[in-house]
């Protein structure tokens, strides 16, 4: 289902793999954030002296994670490492003053209004 999701912008010379920390385009920066997934990706977003992180899956349950990012969730490939990750985005963001969202929701397999993991 992923590859028949991605073939039509193989296809168009539009897919452009990365890997690691990338500036996509000015303004968007991919982040390696291992753990939840191997290769798991959050975006840093900055416009105008203003920078929105968007964690993804980084977070799975803001309820809980934001004040205990150590509580980790099966889906989570690394526990240890989705858990070093949560901290590392987190302590970055409060240093820099980001904001921080899950994901961007029209671009996403999840549902937007679902916090189970």
């Amino acid at each position: 289902m992923a590859m028949a999701a991605i073939n039509q912008y193989i296809a168009a010379d539009r897919f452009k793999p990365f890997d690691g920390n990338t500036d996509l385009v000015p303004g968007v920066k991919a982040i390696a954030a291992n753990g939840h997934t191997h290769g798991h990706t959050i975006y840093a977003i900055e416009s105008k002296g203003e920078r929105l992180v968007l964690l993804g899956d980084l977070m799975h349950v803001v309820a809980v994670q934001f004040e205990h990012p150590e509580v980790t969730i099966r889906f989570d490939v690394d526990s240890k490492s989705a858990t070093a990750e949560r901290k590392k985005a987190y302590a970055e963001a409060a240093k820099r003053g980001d904001l921080i969202g899950r994901r961007p929701p029209l671009v996403s397999g999840h549902r937007p209004h679902s916090q189970r993991g």
